[in-house]
């Protein structure tokens, strides 16, 4: 069975359009669904945390913490089988002004490969941008937006993941996709043209 993704790609090549070696990869990650996961990890930081450590690797609107901070625990989310929410959804908001499905999976491999490293909300504000890419034209940005607390994080490969997810499930248009992943009450992590 043909996704949008793979029928685009299909009628490409049928055009005489060759397929480069990239696009036959991004055709076989998007066919490949992954399980959304039914727990997490994040912290929870106090607000005048990042104006005194040197621990963090930051910029004017996100921070990466390699390591757990000394003195810090990660409160772990479980969905419990009776729980009525998921750990995870996903929320598609796909529309013509979408960044490129290509620039959102950079964003993901980038984010992917930061691993159990930390991708922080600053604070600065709310939503803080954690990673920006540039595709055919198209830039795609995904941010981290903090419900809990002004300073949370979440995994960097969650992050990643969580542009992973959008891509297999908002494509729309065979090369666009937009929305966000809800972190039960913790934060959101949002795919958007930049």
């Amino acid at each position: 069975m043909f996704t949008k993704v793979s029928f685009g790609i299909f009628f490409l090549s049928m055009m005489g359009l060759a397929l480069s070696a990239p696009a036959r990869v991004l055709e076989r990650q998007l066919e490949e669904p992954s399980e959304l996961p039914t727990t997490f990890e994040f912290l929870d930081l106090p607000e005048d945390f990042f104006t005194h450590t040197e621990e963090e690797l930051s910029n004017d609107t996100y921070t990466i913490l390699p390591a757990t901070p000394k003195g810090f625990e990660p409160t772990i989310f479980t969905a419990t089988p009776d729980s009525r929410l998921p750990a995870t959804s996903v929320h598609c908001q796909t529309s013509s002004g979408s960044p490129s499905i290509v620039a959102v999976m950079d964003n993901a491999k980038a984010l992917i490969r930061l691993g159990s490293h930390w991708c922080c909300s600053t604070g600065r504000p709310k939503c803080s941008t954690l990673f920006t890419s540039r595709s055919f034209g198209n830039s795609a940005s995904t941010s981290l937006c903090a419900h809990r607390a002004k300073l949370t994080c979440l995994r960097c490969v969650d992050a990643g993941n969580s542009n992973k997810w959008i891509v297999e499930q908002c494509t729309r248009n065979v090369w666009q996709a937009g929305g966000y992943v809800s972190w039960q009450g913790v934060a959101d992590v949002n795919a958007w043209r930049s």
